[in-house]
């Protein structure tokens, strides 16, 4: 079991390497406010603060 968890810990160290390369080598600098980027779905914060959590 400890052998696969730390296979598991390598996997995600993995995919969280691979967004930080692909993020550093198509990186335009540019970033999008949340604020816009949740209009464009059709949402705000309020909104999305009203969704009731899975958990409840």
């Amino acid at each position: 079991m400890r052998r696969l968890n730390e296979l598991e810990e390598a996997a995600a160290d993995l995919r969280d390497l691979a967004l930080v390369l692909v993020r550093a080598a198509t990186g335009t600098g540019r970033r999008t406010p949340i604020d816009d980027v949740l209009s464009a779905f059709g949402h705000t914060r309020e909104s999305l603060a009203a969704i009731p959590d899975e958990d409840d």
